[in-house]
């Protein structure tokens, strides 16, 4: 993969998974949740991992 396209695919799964751990931790918030019971969901969860991975490489 070329370097300029895997760093622009990292930037933008960066803003993603950002963006929707923003969003969750404020609809809890909003529900009044204090902890983090059941995590964030297997697909952001993944995809967390996958930019793990990418950043890594």
């Amino acid at each position: 993969m070329k370097d300029e396209l895997k760093q622009r695919i990292i930037e933008s799964m960066t803003w993603m998974v950002t963006y929707l751990k923003w969003q969750i931790d404020i609809e809890r918030e909003h529900a009044g949740c204090q902890d983090m019971e059941g995590g964030y969901s297997d697909e952001l969860t993944e995809a967390m991992d996958i930019l793990k991975e990418l950043e890594d490489d």
